[in-house]
């Protein structure tokens, strides 16, 4: 699995534009081939936006990007404090490994 995180600074005040822009791409992002989900986070203070997606493979994150990114440029315009940012990952799962007996979970100070 493949996730692209997306990053977005619109600045103070954009709340309703990136509700807006999310609202858009969960709607656009399932009809692309191999997608597996997406979130939404904000840091509505500071107007910075970023959204993680998930795909089956590298190839059908790169072709949902090339669709995608135009409608993306359309609904920002130039009003963003700086161009978005994308970055793409390969998704580690991690394996649940058994506790034994003898060890006991440790807590984070």
């Amino acid at each position: 699995m493949y996730a692209r995180v997306i990053r977005l600074a619109l600045g103070p005040n954009t709340e309703w534009e990136a509700q807006r822009i999310a609202d858009v791409f969960a709607s656009v992002l399932p009809k692309q081939p191999g997608f597996r989900g997406v979130t939404f986070l904000a840091n509505y203070r500071d107007g910075e936006y970023c959204s993680i997606s998930y795909w089956d493979t590298e190839q059908q994150l790169l072709d949902a990007l090339a669709r995608v990114r135009p409608l993306l440029t359309d609904m920002v315009g130039s009003g963003y404090l700086w161009p978005p940012t994308v970055e793409l990952f390969e998704v580690y799962e991690p394996k649940i490994l058994p506790i034994s007996p003898r060890e006991e979970p440790r807590e984070e100070c």
